[in-house]
């Protein structure tokens, strides 16, 4: 995780992210995707995954602009749905012009259905 230590992850875990006291810190290099390619000029994506145990919110809000853009076709994210801030990602997403499509496991598709 970056800048919050949390414990094994599970999408199917009620509790949501559990925090943790690490044992060693390594340093990292991040960057939001909205950064990335509005700042640093990288090509956008068409076609996107997010699994990143737990903070997958945070990488949709640092993607806001991206998505909204209408660049980003698909979306394959994973899901928590025992967490607040992962049901909003579907409320979000939606609003922005993407179908969900549930898959049955904690991977949700979502492609976009309309222009911005």
């Amino acid at each position: 995780s970056v800048s919050e230590p949390v414990s094994n992850y599970d999408a199917f875990n009620e509790k949501g992210l559990e925090t943790f006291e690490p044992k060693f810190v390594q340093g990292v290099f991040s960057a939001s995707l909205d950064h990335l390619v509005y700042d640093k000029g990288l090509t956008a994506p068409h076609h996107i995954k997010i699994d990143v145990d737990g903070f997958e919110h945070k990488v949709i809000a640092g993607a806001d602009r991206l998505l909204k853009s209408g660049t980003v076709t698909t979306l394959l994210v994973e899901i928590n749905k025992f967490m607040q801030e992962h049901r909003d990602i579907v409320s979000h997403l939606t609003e922005a012009g993407y179908e969900v499509q549930d898959i049955g496991t904690a991977n949700l598709i979502f492609r976009r259905s309309v222009k911005p």
